[in-house]
């Protein structure tokens, strides 16, 4: 059914034809009686696995849709049984998503949502956790981790595609002061839910992520007189400074230490003074990362390799000792794509509208011969 959509939307694209939205996958989790059901759909790729049906009452923090979700710990995959290939064109973008859940606990941690293509093998798009050293991938003891992504498609070479872990450039005050890296990594985040978003078309991919799930462009408490840490130097800090003047040796920023040198004194206050009145302001609607890789790519369809499998748990069936994450409203769709200038212009005759439909019917009969 997905070719014949495809097709129909392929030779509707010369003509401006309006392909609707087509939803692969709206999973919620909601539908499933037990862990018996939910694997029945989603299928562990080794036994015992690793993935479980969790409700919102087992859960401190409520889920972005009310019920279940799917908890997993690593060590393997589970992959949606219903047969689809998708593959993006110049009418229609692929796009896959889903919100993840972390404690914000790090550690050997490797979590993510996958879309994959079993022919050829290994093309595949994923988003979630990695760990690393320093963000380089693969690289020495894995004692850090990021929120992370791995692109792998079709053979393609070229700068700007790296086959292996990148982690997502996140706004660098989101990073404790006090830890040894330079990465966002979950420690610094916290509890949250957060969204993945990669949009494919023929000519690019993009990557998104929306840390803690509210739509929002987060940063951190840049200002060192922000003693409370309410994102505003006012007279709360004030209040902190006057109290902990004196303290010698063993002061914070939320003691009122400014400038980092561990006493509280009238330099402090000095900053405070200065910095009076500066605010980091009302966070912006957007998406807190956004990766955008525009090599152009060969044609996603056979025998170049339509994506054919989405995956939720430990990518490649990796151990993820860190610690289990919670899965939610994984989706997957065709999404339209605008058309634009000359191409916008019109419908055809009704002639031509049955020479189309035609050749629709002709290409998804030939898609079914082939499987059979």
């Amino acid at each position: 059914m997905v070719r014949f959509l495809l097709a129909v939307c392929l030779v509707g694209g010369l003509f401006s034809l309006a392909c609707a939205d087509t939803v692969i996958v709206n999973e919620t989790f909601e539908g499933f009686a037990d862990d018996t059901a939910l694997k029945v759909q989603w299928v562990p790729s080794v036994l015992p696995d690793n993935g479980y049906l969790i409700t919102e009452a087992d859960n401190s923090t409520a889920f972005p849709a009310p019920g279940k979700g799917v908890e997993h710990i690593g060590g393997n995959v589970m992959a949606w049984a219903t047969p689809f290939e998708i593959s993006p064109s110049e009418t229609q973008s692929v796009v896959v998503e889903g919100d993840i859940f972390d404690t914000g606990a790090t550690g050997n941690k490797r979590m993510s949502i996958g879309l994959r293509s079993s022919s050829p093998t290994g093309n595949l798009i994923e988003m979630g956790f990695w760990n690393s050293n320093d963000g380089t991938p693969f690289a020495g003891s894995p004692d850090v981790i990021g929120f992370a992504y791995r692109i792998q498609l079709f053979g393609v070479v070229a700068p700007n595609v790296n086959p292996n872990w990148q982690f997502f450039e996140l706004d660098s005050s989101l990073d404790r002061a006090n830890d040894l890296d330079t990465i966002v990594n979950e420690g610094d985040v916290g509890e949250a839910w957060h969204r993945y978003r990669a949009t494919i078309t023929p000519a690019s991919i993009t990557l998104q992520l929306d840390l803690y799930r509210d739509g929002l462009i987060n940063v951190g408490g840049t200002f060192p007189e922000d003693f409370n840490g309410d994102g505003t130097v006012g007279a709360d800090d004030y209040t902190i400074w006057r109290d902990n003047f004196g303290l010698i040796g063993a002061a914070t920023k939320a003691t009122g230490d400014a400038d980092g040198d561990l006493d509280v004194t009238q330099t402090d206050f000095d900053l405070w003074k200065a910095a009076f009145g500066m605010s980091i302001g009302e966070p912006q609607p957007g998406w807190d990362a956004t990766v955008v890789i525009d090599t152009v790519f060969p044609i996603f369809t056979e025998p170049n390799g339509a994506f054919d499998s989405l995956r939720i748990g430990g990518p490649s069936g990796l151990s993820s000792a860190g610690g289990g994450v919670i899965f939610d409203n994984v989706s997957l769709s065709l999404v339209d794509v605008p058309l634009l200038g000359a191409a916008a212009v019109g419908v055809p005759e009704p002639a031509t509208m049955t020479l189309l439909m035609g050749t629709a019917l002709v290409l998804s009969a030939g898609t079914r011969r082939r499987r059979a």
